[in-house]
């Protein structure tokens, strides 16, 4: 197999710097506007005081084909307005 050997002429020329260990926060906090790729309108068929909510704004939910499969969005209240 061949040998990558780095130029002689390039390692002379630059600067050098010592190096240092140093530790880095695993949480860095900035300040920003985040901005969904998709906008959907959630509504309700029916007119109803909503009572629970089960997702908080920004989570995301997959639908599914049928009832069993879908995500819980929220509950309705289920007196006659």
């Amino acid at each position: 197999p061949a040998e990558l050997l780095p130029d002689p002429g390039a390692l002379a020329s630059g600067q050098t710097a010592p190096v240092r260990s140093r530790a880095y926060p695993d949480v860095i906090e900035q300040v920003g506007t985040v901005r969904s790729r998709y906008r959907v309108a959630v509504a309700s068929k029916l007119l109803a005081e909503v009572v629970e909510l089960h997702v908080e704004p920004g989570e995301r939910v997959e639908g599914g084909a049928g009832v069993a499969s879908a995500t819980l969005v929220a509950v309705l209240d289920a007196r006659d307005p």
